[in-house]
């Protein structure tokens, strides 16, 4: 090697692009890696080296473990279709518990909301977030939730590309147990749970992100989170309360002066799905709920639906309506230049007669679906000031 390119010091970047198809050859999902080496070599020299450094193995075994983590139990993902990645042992290390027997040929649709999320210079580190994709169920009886685990990852990305909230600070959970539930809400008899703990008293906001089933108690009319270990004919006892959510964090915002609660539920809690009924013999329920938070002037609650109605699922764009519309509201916003989003902007948005919820659930299921929005309108969502 001559002593110019020794002496000097050089570095690359590249670019390696990942994709992974179901077993017809469809891509289902994809990632783009980045990254730079450099050395006192040529440029080409140590991209070769970065390659031999196992460098490039190491990112297509996390890629191929984090799309088995978006793969709920009714979907087949054929492991050996990673394309460009060049690393046979991903596929050896992706965690067998990920491969379903209920073999299907369903996809996960990547769409217009997935590819190319806003970085943005917001910083919130202090905020805290919850994010829960309840998609896959112990129980034969409770359907699975297709997209739950793809709009939980999506919303993640969102928080940390556009609203700044770091890494650290977001409580991710696949397919919480019940036990998952109350270890980050807490019970009715403590309230200071995994979410209490994180927080930093007058400096961390609250988010609550949730898509996966709720259900009713037919008997007291309650609405109950559906945990992955749910027993469906005993809701009242396996489930998690919605209102026992909305009691804890009116104590936990209380008592650590949050200045920002944000309740972005993805979920019904009629009983009605988009796979039938979740509760045997059993018409849909509207459920009643006193919500604490309401009487707080730094509270916004968004839910996908309203009483006795189906929140809907988006099959084209791989994700479930509300949530696909809730974050294309915000991804436009902030590419047209928006310097600041309030809720009700992105309210406004999802909810639009003409191109919103309302619209594509009647088009594509011939169903009314009204999303719901209580609280401050104008509590701001983004900004870049």
């Amino acid at each position: 090697i001559p002593f110019s390119l020794i002496k000097n010091s050089h570095s690359v970047s590249y670019s390696v692009y990942y994709s992974v198809a179901d077993k017809s050859g469809k891509t289902i999902y994809h990632k783009e890696l980045k990254g730079k080496v450099a050395g006192r070599f040529g440029g080409w020299s140590i991209l070769r080296l970065a390659f031999r450094s196992q460098l490039l193995e190491q990112q297509g075994i996390a890629v191929a473990k984090d799309a088995a983590r978006l793969i709920s139990d009714d979907m087949f993902l054929n492991y050996s279709q990673i394309v460009n990645a060049a690393v046979p042992m991903a596929i050896a290390s992706v965690p067998k518990a990920n491969i379903s027997a209920k073999q299907t040929s369903q996809n996960i649709q990547i769409s217009d909301i997935d590819m190319n999320i806003p970085k943005t210079d917001r910083n919130n580190r202090s905020a805290v977030a919850v994010i829960i994709g309840n998609s896959a169920y112990s129980s034969n009886d409770i359907p699975a939730v297709d997209f739950a685990n793809k709009d939980a990852d999506i919303v993640r990305q969102y928080l940390e590309k556009t609203l700044g909230y770091r890494d650290g600070n977001i409580i991710f959970e696949l397919n919480a147990t019940k036990a998952k539930f109350e270890g980050i809400f807490g019970t009715t008899d403590n309230y200071r749970g995994k979410l209490y703990n994180w927080l930093q008293r007058g400096k961390s906001d609250i988010f609550v992100y949730y898509s996966g089933h709720g259900a009713p108690n037919p008997e007291s009319r309650e609405g109950y989170f559906v945990p992955s270990d749910a027993d469906p004919q005993n809701i009242a006892l396996t489930g998690y309360p919605l209102q026992q959510l909305y009691d804890n964090i009116a104590k936990i915002s209380s008592e650590m002066q949050s200045p920002n609660i944000y309740i972005v539920i993805d979920a019904c809690f009629s009983g009605a799905t988009e796979k039938g009924l979740l509760l045997k013999n059993v018409s849909p329920i509207y459920i009643e709920v006193k919500n604490p938070l309401m009487t707080l002037t730094n509270a916004v609650v968004m839910t996908s639906a309203a009483g006795a109605q189906v929140s809907s699922w988006y099959p084209d764009k791989g994700h479930s309506m509300f949530t696909y519309f809730l974050l294309k509201g915000l991804k436009e916003s902030v590419e047209a230049g928006k310097s600041t989003v309030t809720a009700g902007d992105l309210f406004d948005f999802v909810t639009n007669d003409t191109d919103g919820v309302p619209y594509w659930a009647r088009r594509l299921n011939g169903r009314i679906q009204t999303p719901q929005i209580v609280g401050d309108r104008n509590r701001v969502f983004f900004s870049n000031k």
